[in-house]
């Protein structure tokens, strides 16, 4: 593989859900627009969320269609930081994480969801999209 093949997997790419729901699955590599997906970052709204011991399951969406998000709970970190209480139902977050494909069903395994609370994070992830791709 070449430096740039490397660079690119390793990238955060700016999607929607839609081009979630639609990638590519051929040679069990998940491909947008023929760039294979590594770490994927939407903006969405938080639909509902579902509290569980070991995870948050949160069903989230933009305009382009909806999703369910997973994020896994540290053991060792049961305290609920600020940043995370902030991220509920009705609240327009940006998630970083990867997209996964179980039993048929797409979901995104969430490494960090940040609350928005500066409207150019919209613009800023458009405007990335529009440079990837």
């Amino acid at each position: 593989m070449s430096l740039q093949g490397s660079k690119e997997r390793q990238s955060l790419v700016p999607v929607t859900v839609k081009q979630l729901l639609n990638a590519d699955n051929s040679d069990d590599v998940l491909k947008v627009d023929g760039a294979e997906l590594f770490t994927i970052k939407i903006v969405v709204t938080i639909d509902s969320m579902e509290e569980h011991a070991t995870n948050h399951t949160y069903q989230v969406s933009d305009s382009t269609g909806a999703i369910e998000c997973k994020k896994w709970i540290e053991k060792d970190n049961n305290n609920r930081t600020e940043k995370q209480a902030q991220c509920r139902p009705n609240t327009l977050v940006r998630i970083c994480g990867c997209l996964r494909e179980y039993e048929g069903r797409r979901h995104v395994l969430v490494y960090d969801m940040t609350p928005i609370t500066d409207w150019n994070e919209m613009t800023h992830h458009f405007l990335g999209m529009l440079v990837f791709f």
